[in-house]
Order: C-alpha cells, then structure tokens, then sequence
C-alpha cells in the first residue's frame, strides 16, 4: 500500500491543548507490518502520560501570543469564572458546577450565562459537526483535570481545598477553550456560538435537541457563512464527474454516465467556467494526504514528547548524583588539609598537598541546575509538542467530518445506482469514523409536498430528491474538503510553525543562559587558580612553622636527661649507704667482741653503743675510725629514711 493510501483512525474526543496528557483521540494505526513502529508508538503514548509539564496555560499564553489566537486586538474579551456547585437528581444525589460564563465584543455587547462543562462539550462537538474541515480548538476530558494539580501551585492555589483546585483547574480549561474558539471570527459569529451565549441554563437542554435534529440544509448555510470570505470555488459537477471513476461501461460497450443528475447539462460553458474556478480538483485524495500527513507529524512528535521525557528523567537522576559530588570533594580536601596527611607533611616539614577545590564550582553548579527540567528548559519545548499534538488530534477530528460527508455521498450513489437498475458500488474509501454515519434520510429536511401514496410520478420524484440530495451532499464535501486541504490545512501549518519557532527561539536563549552561567562557573576554576592552590610559603617561614615543635623536641631531651642523671645519682648514693650499713653491723659485731673480752664478760646493752665505741677498737687506724663515726651517723641517718 503506497503513503497516501495510508490513513489514520481519529475518535471524537479531544484534549485540551495546555494539558501535559493524553487527549482521548485514537491513535493512528498504519497499514503495514511493522511492528518495530506501532512499539515506538506505544512506548510514546505511555511516556507521554508521564511527562510532567510545568508551564501552565496562562504562562505560555503570556510568553507566546500567537500560541492562542489573541482576541484583544479584535477587542473582544472571554471569562468563565465563578464556579458554583449545588445537587440536582433525585434526593439530590449528583453534584454539579456551573460557571458564568461572559463574552463582550467588539461594540461593548456582552452575553452572560451560566453553563455546566457538559455544555462546553456539547459546544464543540456541534462546531466540528457543522463546520467540517475547519479547526476546532480541543477542550479536555474531566479525567484530564487532575494533572493541573502536578504543576507547581502558587501562594493562591496553596489555600484552595483539593476539591476546589479539580474545579479552578476545569475552569481555566474551560475559559481557553472559549477563548480560542472566540479568536476565530467564524465560529464566535456562529449560530451555535450565538445560542450558546444567549440561552441560559434551564433552556439549553431544548437547544441541545435542536442541535441534535439540525438538517443539511441549515449545515450548509452556516458553513457557506463561516467561509464566506475565503477563495473557496463553487462546486461544478458536470467538472467533477467528466474526469471521474463514476463512468462505467454497459454490457452493450456504451458509456453511461449513472451518476449525473438528468437535469444538469455538459456544455463547454460550463467546462470553462469549472477549470477556472479550480473546482477540477479531486478531493478525495487531498484528504486522504492531509490525514497522513497529521498522523505521521503527530505520530513524531510523541515520540520526540517521550524522548524529551526519557532526557528529563535521566538528567535528573545526573543532577541527584552531581549535588552529592560536592560533599565528597570536601571530604577529599578536608583529609588533605586537616587530617591525617596534614600531620604526614607536618612530620616531614612539608606543606600541604592541596587538590584543585572543585568542590565550590559543583556546589554552585547545583544551585543553577536545582530543577534540571527548569534548568534546561525541556518543559518549555515539551508545552509546545503537547499542545501540537492535541491540536492535530483536533484537525484529525475535522477531515474526519469531510470523508462523513464523502461516505454519504457515495451511500446516495449507491441508492441511485439501484434505482436506475446498475449494480450498488461500495466506496473505494473506508470508514475511518469512530460512530457511523446517520442514516441519509434522517439528514435532510422533510418534504412536506410531496405525494403519499404510490402514483404514476412517485419513483421518478423519489429518484429525482435522491439526485437533489447528493449533489446537495456532493458539493458540501467537495466545498469542506477544498477548504480543509487547500486552506485551513495550510493556515493549521502555518499556525503551529509560528508557534513552534517562537518557542524554540526562547527555548535557545534559556538554554544559552543557563550554558553560559556554567560556562562562567567552570571558568572560574580554570582562570582563577590561586584561591584554589595552596600558598607558597614565604623565605624563612619554614624554619619559623617547625621552631615550635624543635623546642618542644629540646626541653623533652633536656627534661629526660636530668631525670637520668638524678635517677643514676641516687642508685650511686644508695648503694655507698647499703655499703656502709653493712660495714657498720661489721664493726659492731667487733666492738661487742672486744667488749666482752675486755670487761668480766657481762652483757652489753647493744642499742645504746654509738659512734664513740668505734675508738676502742684495736688495729683501727685513725682514718678508718673516723669514717666508720661518720658512716655510722650517715647510715643511721638514712636508715630512718628508707
């Protein structure tokens, strides 16, 4: 199957361009096999509900104009506030909200009401259904809202309840829905915009069946005014069908034309005036590419959504481990100047073996890359993406009404084939909706004239209203899908590369920011290197650092010296004493020998002998008497001590 045969499913829900969440469209499939591409694919879709992003609405808005179309130049302005919740149901067992809902225009009219957000929803799905082809801003699901309350709240949102944050978030949707549809003058100057705003709560519900029950006609009539001032040519069929797959061969070999409505004429007027109106062109393939194509580019950009998020986890996971690099590096120099290796290179009369101190430039570094989404912007881009993808599920949602109409018409061929006796030709195009197609007869307005029973005239009348009604359907889709592919898309394109330029422009100036800050940073650590090398020491100041600890080293050898010497001085002094001591108890036992041979041998009181007995011991020379008198004193003396 070639690339424009490719189409892509889209389902009628939408969601809300400022929303980092998944919208409730369908997923394109693609016709191929390969399964390497639809993983991708869902692997996108996942991380996309996961990726947190954290500029708000009313931020990008600010920074970037054209992201919703400003409607202040047009003097117009939009609120929805005020909401009010109350029960409803029997017993009151349902709870719901209603907002005021305000819309002043340009000449200072301005229409008040209250609606509920199922009001809002009504509101779209009424402009995609009446203006097909045409961009429909998306509104988000209630099951979207709770993704509003990750964003960073402020200092008001802080003292709102939880319950009330899941409505101030609705309302803010609520309100830039409103806005953009406003922004667009073909849909504010709808009928359908207009009863929205003019009918009030408890009249709406009968509008919405009036919506329900709106025929072709009035379709066509509000389309044909919304385009009203676009090149849009007028729908030439006999052009259209000249060049078509419509004509076929008859079994006699004649070519019929089944198709053509037995009242249109094919005259070179007619010729003419449809090649210069361009309404040669065939739609059906233009449409069948502008889906491709918003299935591929929306298909890419989920993917870049899910990549952004995979390099915004990581980088934070980095972030996390460069913050802890700090304390280790401090831990490193702290060891180094104050440790154990100072007191190595103190003992060595050595100076401090300093490192490069990087640990102040990761400390800064944390500081400027503390939120690493913020740090680098990734949110930023990643808004625009969201808001991109949204969109083109919204414009999906649009072509999607234009091959309706392209299915109708070839329903009404078929009736008119079986009618005129040819054989019922399924449509080349498959349904791509997500609901089927009304029955054909239910769209259009009833004719009251015409006859109710079976006359002579009733089968060609009957044949005649189905040719009425498909070239009633043929031109609405031929006008819808001229618009969607030859005008709207491009304006869509052109709109969304706006958008995307302006936000990558500011997307690269942050980044550059932040680079250059850390530019600056990392410099500083390789320019100023002295703050962060150790000091030379100044002449002489060596010598000046160790003079304490050498006459520490002094006084410690001077004070264990003196101890030595005193210890060995008193080993001597004790020793001659013991000597003495024992030369005395010597002399004694002499002395008490002699006395008791001198004397009749009676006892001697030994206690009472003294230093004077020694002189009466004989063979002692004078010297020796004279020293044991004072060695005895001496002993004496000590051994009272010891």
């Amino acid at each position: 199957m070639s690339t424009k045969d490719k189409t892509t499913t889209a389902a009628g829900g939408s969601g809300s361009p400022t929303l980092p969440v998944n919208g409730s469209f369908d997923d394109g499939e693609y016709d191929d096999d390969d399964a390497t591409r639809r993983n991708e694919e869902e692997q996108a879709a996942n991380i996309e509900q996961q990726f947190e992003v954290t500029v708000s609405p009313q931020e990008f808005n600010k920074l970037f104009r054209s992201g919703s179309m400003s409607i202040e130049d047009q003097g117009v302005t939009v609120s929805v506030t005020d909401p009010q919740t109350k029960r409803a149901g029997p017993a009151g067992i349902h709870k719901i909200t209603t907002y005021a809902v305000s819309v002043t225009g340009a000449s200072g009219v301005s229409s008040n009401t209250r609606k509920r957000y199922t009001d809002f929803t009504v509101l779209r799905e009424e402009l995609v259904r009446s203006f097909p082809g045409i961009f429909v801003p998306p509104l988000a699901s209630k099951s979207q809202f709770h993704v509003l309350l990750k964003q960073p709240t402020t200092a008001v949102m802080n003292q709102i309840k939880p319950t009330d944050r899941v409505v101030e978030a609705r309302r803010q949707s609520l309100e830039e829905f409103l806005t953009r549809c406003c922004a667009r003058p073909w849909l504010r100057n709808s009928p359908i915009m207009a009863t929205f705003l003019a009918t009030q709560e408890n009249t709406y519900e009968m509008a919405k069946k009036d919506f329900a029950n709106k025929s072709m006609e009035s379709m066509i009539e509000d389309f044909n005014r919304a385009i009203y001032d676009r090149e849009v040519p007028e729908y030439q069929a006999s052009a259209q069908r000249a060049g078509s797959a419509d004509v076929t061969t008859t079994e006699e070999g004649s070519s019929t034309k089944e198709n053509e409505s037995p009242k249109e004429g094919d005259n070179g007027e007619e010729q003419q005036a449809a090649e210069t109106s361009g309404s040669q062109v065939d739609i059906r393939p233009l449409v069948t590419t502008a889906k491709t194509y918003l299935g591929d580019h929306k298909s890419a950009l989920k993917k870049l959504l899910a990549q952004l998020s995979t390099s915004a986890e990581s980088f934070n996971k980095a972030t996390l481990a460069l913050g802890q690099c700090h304390y280790k590096l401090q831990d490193i120099n702290t060891i180094a100047t104050q440790g154990a290796g100072h007191a190595l290179c103190e003992a060595e009369h050595q100076k401090d073996i300093v490192r490069v101190n990087l640990a102040d430039a990761f400390y800064e570094q944390k500081n400027i890359l503390s939120a690493p989404a913020q740090a680098f912007h990734l949110e930023l881009l990643a808004s625009v993406i969201q808001r991109e993808v949204t969109d083109c599920s919204a414009m999906m949602e649009s072509i999607d009404k234009v091959v309706e109409l392209g299915e109708m018409k070839d329903k009404l061929n078929d009736k008119i084939r079986q009618k005129t006796g040819g054989s019922s030709k399924k449509s080349g195009m498959t349904s791509m909706l997500k609901h089927p197609v009304k029955t054909v007869e239910g769209t259009f307005k009833k004719d009251s004239s015409a006859p109710a029973s079976g006359a002579a005239g009733t089968a060609s009348d009957s044949l005649q209203k189905l040719y009425d009604q498909r070239d009633m359907v043929e031109a609405y889709y031929w006008r819808s899908g001229y618009n969607a592919t030859m005008i709207e898309m491009k304006k869509f394109m052109e709109s969304k590369t706006i958008v995307y330029n302006e936000v990558a422009k500011e997307f690269v100036k942050r980044t550059t920011e932040t680079h250059r800050q850390l530019a600056d940073l990392w410099g500083k650590v390789e320019v100023q290197e002295k703050p962060w090398t150790p000091i030379e020491p100044a002449p002489g100041s060596q010598h000046i650092s160790s003079l304490p600890a050498f006459l520490l080293f002094l006084v410690i050898g001077v004070v264990l010296t003196s101890a030595t010497i005193y210890g060995y001085r008193q080993y001597q002094r004790r020793a001659s004493i013991r000597r003495l001591v024992r030369l005395r108890e010597d002399v004694m036992q002499e002395v008490r020998a002699h006395l008791v041979e001198a004397e009749d041998g009676s006892s001697v009181n030994h206690s009472r002998l003294g230093a004077s007995t020694f002189a009466v011991v004989p063979g002692r020379r004078p010297e020796e008497i004279e020293m044991l008198q004072h060695g005895a004193s001496e002993a004496s003396r000590e051994s009272m001590r010891f």
